[in-house]
């Protein structure tokens, strides 16, 4: 094969994750626990519709953690609901690294063997871990002396640039979300993310909250035309008016 027509294969490949992406980043999470699902219906996922669709009276608690540790550099989740089976819960978390696909090299002939493997650079690094209700009551402390349940920061933007936290929770058949951005008191006075940190096994370093230039960010002005970026507004008790992500 040519490396002209290798070329050509490569830039389409390229085009049908970013075609792909811009249809799928504006749909509605569904809880599946890969992170396609979760990297192409972010917004969704964020706001936690899927816990929402199944949060009433009587329903099992759910929660969701979002830390935006600068969107191309690192985003890290945590889910956490029942065990199936046994008793106790299940903590899922998950790390995202870099997504920009101007970077993303492809293999054609890995492409032709096997399709998904033009979406390896949304797999991410998870983890799973079991939780006793003794955890989960140590949790619900923290989110209160961290004001989760007050009420949103209703305007509050967050940039796919920034470090932020939000949170989305079923707890007794009610469902609330915040937010949480840097520089702020309300982000230092967090007390819960240590509590996740401590039971994250993913092995991935945090990307700390901290004042970071654009050039830090991007490398130049190119990269950042080339990067997924995003605003999202912080609403009555979720995310006002969720866009798409590139």
């Amino acid at each position: 094969m040519s490396y002209a027509i290798i070329r050509c294969i490569s830039r389409v490949a390229r085009g049908a994750v970013v075609a792909l992406a811009a249809v799928l980043s504006s749909c509605s999470y569904a809880g599946h626990d890969d992170a396609l699902s979760q990297r192409f219906t972010w917004f969704s996922y964020i706001n936690g519709d899927d816990i929402r669709a199944r949060c009433a009276k009587g329903s099992t608690d759910l929660y969701r953690f979002v830390y935006n540790g600068i969107y191309i550099k690192q985003a890290r989740t945590y889910d956490i609901a029942p065990a199936s089976q046994g008793g106790g819960f299940v903590l899922r978390a998950r790390v995202l690294g870099p997504s920009d696909l101007s970077d993303v090299t492809l293999d054609p002939g890995a492409i032709i063997g096997d399709p998904l493997d033009i979406l390896a650079p949304f797999a991410g690094r998870k983890a799973r871990g079991t939780l006793s209700a003794r955890d989960i009551d140590a949790l619900d402390e923290r989110l209160v002396t961290s004001g989760f349940f007050q009420p949103a920061p209703k305007g509050l933007y967050l940039r796919s640039e920034d470090f932020f936290w939000t949170a989305v929770a079923c707890v007794n058949g009610r469902v609330t979300f915040n937010a949480w951005k840097y520089p702020s008191d309300g982000f230092n006075a967090l007390t819960f993310p240590a509590l996740l940190f401590s039971w994250d096994e993913t092995g991935v370093a945090i990307n700390p909250p901290r004042a970071v230039s654009e050039f830090e960010i991007y490398g130049g002005p190119d990269s950042k035309d080339h990067a997924p970026q995003f605003t999202l507004t912080v609403g009555e008790n979720g995310l006002a008016g969720i866009g798409t992500l590139f």
